[in-house]
């Protein structure tokens, strides 16, 4: 399907990019896969231009509801959305105090893109620097402490980044906490932990990818993002996006954050969902990326 060639196109493009924004930026191309169809803007420059003009929204707050009618036969016709209130969360089970320990087989993709066993030598560098540890007959042992304090940030930039990315109201309290995330790498490559679900049948579609990304926060911190979900039909297919609240307690050192892209797809409906939780990590895969 178009999905996974777009995928593929993604991966290669961003083979070069660190870990953490390679992983942001794969899930959010997926995006690009239900636009492809033709069915999200129309098969042509007019029809995008009568879809443009007759569809009109506002967005005010985590409860309101809206529908466009203009144009449009009957309100069923129109594009609809709505806004979905934040759920409290819970520290969960992704949090590993002021050292991270990180163990496990690594995976490698082979020249049919298929996942297999690592089975080599590599040395891994680390930001920010002071972790040691590498990969020894394909299996990954590596240890981390407190990052020196110049490579902390501000936790308002990963709000701010958050909602470039397609959440809306981010907040991250207290704004004086400051975070790192981490990124391994090797002398062609880096490692990320990725988990990815693909399935096909003849008439339905579906692809779940989970990135895991380590922070590191220097005091507790409350991450919290109010979500959305907009449906649109056009010409008999009806595509969903949504962008899942989130309430996330962060605990000072080391966690993990699961960013998880799902997206289905069949003759008549697509969807695309991203979500971000704090979860533990161990049934996920530790993948290489070499060039």
């Amino acid at each position: 399907m178009v999905k996974t060639e777009l995928r593929k196109i993604a991966s290669k493009t961003l083979s070069a990019t660190t870990p953490v924004l390679a992983a942001l930026a794969l899930a959010f191309a997926l995006a690009f896969a239900l636009t492809a169809t033709g069915c999200r803007d129309g098969e042509n420059g007019d029809e995008n231009a009568g879809y443009a003009a007759a569809f009109t929204e506002s967005r005010n707050d985590a409860t309101q509801t809206g529908r466009a009618s203009a144009g449009y036969g009957s309100l069923a016709e129109a594009p609809n959305w709505t806004m979905v209130p934040a759920v409290a969360g819970s520290a969960g089970s992704g949090v590993f105090g002021l050292t991270l320990n990180l163990t496990g087989q690594v995976w490698i993709y082979d020249h049919q893109w298929e996942p297999t066993h690592f089975t080599g030598t590599r040395s891994i560098t680390s930001y920010p620097s002071g972790g040691s540890g590498g990969i020894t007959g394909g299996r990954l042992n590596f240890s981390i402490g407190r990052p020196a304090a110049r490579y902390l940030e501000s936790i308002t930039e990963l709000a701010e980044e958050l909602e470039l990315e397609g959440w809306e109201r981010v907040t991250a309290t207290p704004a004086a906490a400051r975070f790192v995330f981490l990124e391994l790498e090797t002398p062609n490559g880096w490692l990320e932990r990725l988990h990815e679900d693909e399935r096909e049948t003849r008439n339905a579609w579906s692809m779940e990818e989970i990135y895991v990304l380590y922070i590191f926060v220097d005091r507790d911190v409350r991450l919290r993002s109010t979500g959305w979900s907009e449906t649109d039909i056009w010409q008999g297919f009806t595509e969903t996006e949504t962008f899942e609240a989130f309430d996330i307690t962060l605990r000072e050192g080391w966690n993990a954050l699961h960013l998880r892209s799902l997206e289905t797809e069949t003759d008549t409906t697509g969807s695309w969902t991203m979500s971000l939780s704090h979860s533990d990590s161990s049934n996920i895969r530790w993948m290489l990326y070499e060039w």
